[in-house]
C-alpha cells in the first residue's frame, strides 16, 4: 500500500496518525499484529508507535472476547475519555450542535431553528446564546 506523506510531516507522526485511524475505526478493537499487517510495518515498529500512544493515554488495551478458548489477544481501543469532539452543522433553516467523546458517543446534541436570511448579527446572537 502506498501513502503520500505531506512535506511537513515525518514518517513517525504519519504512522501514529494512521494507527490511530485504524484503531478508531475498528469495531471491536484491533491487535498489534493486525495493525502491522494493515500498515505494512513490522510488529516491533507498531509496538513502538503503540507504546507512545499508550503513554499519552490516547489508546487503551483490552482483552478480546472473540476467541472461545486459549489466551484472548490484547486489542487496542481509543480511550473515549482522552478528549472531546465538537461538531456544528449550519444550514439555511437550522443549526445542529453536538459534543462527543473520542469513541464517537454523542454526549449532548442541540437543534436550533435558524433563519440565515436575517442579518449576520442575528445569526451570531442566536448561535452564541445556545
Amino acid at each position: 500500500m502506498f501513502y503520500w506523506i505531506p512535506a511537513n510531516q515525518n514518517i513517525k507522526n504519519f504512522n501514529k496518525h494512521s494507527a490511530v485511524d485504524l484503531i478508531r475505526f475498528a469495531s471491536n478493537g484491533i491487535s498489534r499484529t493486525e495493525l502491522a499487517e494493515q500498515m505494512g510495518l513490522t510488529r516491533a515498529a507498531v509496538t513502538a508507535i503503540i507504546n507512545d500512544l499508550l503513554e499519552g493515554g490516547l489508546v487503551l488495551e483490552a482483552e478480546s472476547r472473540a476467541i472461545p478458548s486459549g489466551r484472548p489477544p490484547v486489542v487496542l481501543e481509543i480511550n473515549p475519555k482522552c478528549g472531546m469532539v465538537a461538531a456544528v452543522d449550519m444550514g439555511a433553516t437550522h443549526m445542529n450542535i453536538a459534543l462527543a467523546d473520542l469513541s464517537a458517543k454523542v454526549i449532548c446534541e442541540k437543534y436550533l431553528p435558524l433563519d440565515i436570511s436575517k442579518d449576520l448579527k442575528y445569526v451570531w446572537r442566536k448561535s452564541a446564546a445556545s
